[in-house]
């Protein structure tokens, strides 16, 4: 059941939200900094050149390969090891190898990937051939006009799939046939702007069954910060990756890093505050309020954002003074902060390709330009 938020200003009229005392822990665990932290990289960048391009879109590393996703045009252009365009792929439309829209593209089992948008995902072989759609089911016998009457934070049908609108956010990860997803609830009476119950009682993940689409599990609470400081909305977001068999999940506001077991249980955190991260936001208490200041606040206050993880590696983005300010990368080895160092403005580590890892990128409309990153960690 997804409530949008033109919807919800209309509906938080006819409800008066009841709250409760909160009584949530965390128990952070603070990392060990490396003696001689890095504090400066070389970083390169390799133009590209797709066939389709309106500056709107991704970049990601698919079976070892370069892919621009336009979330314009909804195509996938593909890039050999040389950077050259190999093909096309997807465009929006009915016919046997096009698809309805793309927010999200995925590395799939057996060298197939899925291209994701808000209602299923299609599952494409290699680079072209697609091999089914699936809709997402939320598995919930319930109406939409009794969950809009007794909201219920365990009914899986007052949810749906939460694209965060920062472009360099990683929000999907598929391990052993599973897709996991950020999910939300927008009900007049649980929602992130104005009520406590969103965070002590919705969950943030879900986790899908590649097969039939089926939303298996739901878990992942959010974390006590957002309770302290009621409320702050436009940060209410998160980042995923996998490592091995855990989940690796960052918070918005969280300096912690929180590793899930495929069930979306807990085993621990760890981390250390970004160089300069200052955790003061500006809270909101209506609707109206929070979607006056998303720009302003995304562009001024610090928050942490994407996370990718390779064996016993973790990086992670986080910009000190917001979008206006420069980006950090922050590199984990073993839990121990290795690296704390400045990055260009847009940069969202996508994956490893050799020696070297691959970073998005530049992507500008008005210059029609589009460059992915690489760098090496060690000389």
């Amino acid at each position: 059941m997804q409530f949008n938020k033109h919807s919800l200003l209309l509906l938080l009229i006819l409800w008066a939200c009841s709250k409760k005392e909160v009584t949530q822990q965390d128990t952070p665990k603070t990392s060990e900094i490396a003696t001689s932290l890095v504090s400066e990289i070389k970083i390169d960048s390799a133009s590209l050149a797709p066939d389709k391009y309106s500056g709107l879109g991704r970049l990601e590393l698919i079976n070892n390969k370069i892919v621009y996703l336009d979330l314009v045009d909804h195509t996938v252009n593909f890039f050999d090891e040389s950077l050259k365009l190999e093909g096309v792929y997807g465009g929006q439309g009915s016919g046997p190898n096009e698809v309805r829209s793309i927010n999200y593209i995925a590395e799939a089992p057996g060298s197939n990937y899925l291209m994701i948008d808000n209602f299923g995902f299609n599952v494409f072989e290699n680079d072209s051939i697609k091999l089914s759609f699936k809709l997402f089911d939320w598995d919930s016998q319930t109406s939409s006009q009794e969950l809009l009457a007794n909201p219920n934070a365990e009914d899986k049908g007052m949810y749906s799939i939460d694209w965060n609108p920062n472009i360099q956010s990683n929000f999907t990860s598929i391990h052993n046939g599973f897709l996991y997803l950020p999910i939300i609830t927008e009900h007049p009476e649980m929602n992130a702007y104005q009520d406590e119950e969103f965070y002590t009682d919705t969950y943030a993940i879900g986790k899908f069954n590649i097969e039939s689409g089926k939303l298996e599990k739901m878990g992942v609470n959010w974390p006590r910060f957002y309770l302290e400081n009621k409320f702050i909305p436009n940060f209410a977001g998160l980042d995923l990756t996998h490592l091995n068999d855990h989940l690796i999940v960052g918070f918005q506001t969280d300096s912690l890093i929180h590793i899930y077991d495929e069930n979306l249980q807990l085993v621990k955190k760890f981390g250390v505050s970004g160089k300069g991260f200052k955790y003061e936001y500006k809270r909101t208490r209506t609707v109206e309020e929070a979607i006056d200041s998303w720009d302003s606040d995304l562009m001024d206050q610090s928050y942490y954002a994407s996370l990718w993880a390779n064996e016993n590696m973790v990086f992670r983005i986080y910009h000190p003074n917001g979008k206006n300010g420069h980006t950090k990368m922050q590199v984990y080895q073993d839990e121990v902060l290795t690296h704390d160092v400045q990055v260009p403005q847009r940069f969202r580590v996508i994956g490893k390709i050799g020696d070297y890892y691959y970073a998005d990128g530049h992507v500008s409309e008005t210059d029609e330009s589009l460059f992915v990153y690489r760098f090496k960690l060690s000389p």
